[in-house]
This record gives C-alpha cells, structure tokens and sequence, in this order.
C-alpha cells in the first residue's frame, strides 16, 4: 500500500458516507474495487484484507466475495461483518504504516504539518484552516504510532495561535 492509501482508508473508517455515498457499509467492497482499479492496482487493500481474514479465522474468500467472508467470519465471532471489516482494517493500517520501525503514518503528517507551516501566507483563509482541521483529526484518529505527545502539542498549540 501506499501512503496515500494509508489515509484514504483510515478515512474511510471514519467517515464511510463520504466514500461510499451513504453510511451503507454494503457498498464497501465496491468502493474497494473501484479504488483499486483506479490506482491502477498500485493498492492491494482488497488481497491483504481477505489473506488476513483467511490467515486468521481459516475462511477463504468465496466465490461471492469480501462481504460475504466476513459475515461468514462474523456468525463465529460475536460481531457484525461491519464491525470485522473495521477491525480488521485498522489492523492492516496499522501493519502497513509501523511495518520495521517505519511509520509511515508519522512521516506521513510530519511531511503534511511541516507543507503547511512552511507555506503560511500573510492572508490564511478559511480552506488553509480546514486542511489544518483535518490534519488535527487524522493525528486524533490513528490507531498506530503517531507523533509524539509533544509534536502534538506543539502542532495543536501553532494551530491555536494561527486561528486567533
């Protein structure tokens, strides 16, 4: 997976309706296939999730795909297929970002925070304060390795004096 993959699907988790039209989980597999395909099968989201599913609970993917091994998966494990896809997405997210010491995730932000500090105007617009918005939740919202406690502060406070 790619670092832009990483964010894409981390998103994804957070807000489905906004990838997938609505927040009907049914239509995530598809959603999947088509953003592989458009990446040009640079992403391997949809073969590393159903290898872990398979590797972990022994259930293949069948012939009727994604969704159906995990409601398969899900009669034996005390949850709905929904909560298993998400479990088990934050569980590859996490591998492919902090895979040997990586963190990715990491690098991924500090790259992001350090773009737009680097690029302060004399005239911050609103736009400016929606991306710092969003960088702020996918520093909340990683599951992983994520910036040190500090470099959060540090990110949280200069956002903070940018906005007053």
């Amino acid at each position: 997976m790619r670092d832009w993959d990483l964010e894409v699907f981390a998103a994804l988790l957070k807000r489905p309706g906004l990838y997938m039209g609505a927040n009907d989980w049914s239509q995530v597999e598809s959603f999947i296939r088509a953003y592989e395909l458009g990446a040009h099968w640079e992403c391997n989201f949809m073969n590393l999730l159903t290898s872990q599913i398979k590797d972990k609970y022994g259930v293949s993917m069948p012939s009727t795909g994604l969704i159906e091994q995990l409601k398969i998966v899900s009669k034996t494990t005390d949850q709905t297929w929904e909560e298993l896809f998400v479990k088990e997405t934050k569980e590859i997210l996490i591998l492919e970002s902090d895979r040997n010491n990586q963190n990715r995730f990491q690098k991924i932000i500090r790259n992001k925070i350090l773009a737009y500090f680097k690029d302060v105007s004399e005239l911050i617009d609103s736009a400016y304060f929606m991306n710092l918005n969003q960088i702020n939740s996918q520093i909340d919202d990683w599951y992983g390795e994520n910036l040190s406690p500090e470099e959060i502060r540090l990110f949280k406070e200069i956002r903070e004096e940018l906005s007053s």
